[in-house]
């Protein structure tokens, strides 16, 4: 004889639900810790100022000999 459906190796359908929602947690999870490292390895820390052109003229006035 064989064994009822519900017994055929089948997951009981409440605990498969869990399982699929804990999965789909740890996924939501991984998205947002990523999401944040991306954030602040992009736009956590400032960048210094660029350099401009007065302060190149100033490095070289600074080099050149005096006269």
């Amino acid at each position: 004889m064989s064994a009822p459906p519900e017994t055929q190796g089948s997951d009981d359908p409440r605990r498969r639900r869990w399982m699929i929602i804990i999965a789909i947690a740890i996924v939501v999870i991984a998205v947002v810790v990523g999401l944040a490292a991306a954030w602040l390895f992009f736009f956590g820390s400032e960048a210094p100022p660029a350099p401009t052109l007065d302060d190149a003229l100033q490095v070289l006035q600074s080099a050149a000999p005096s006269e």
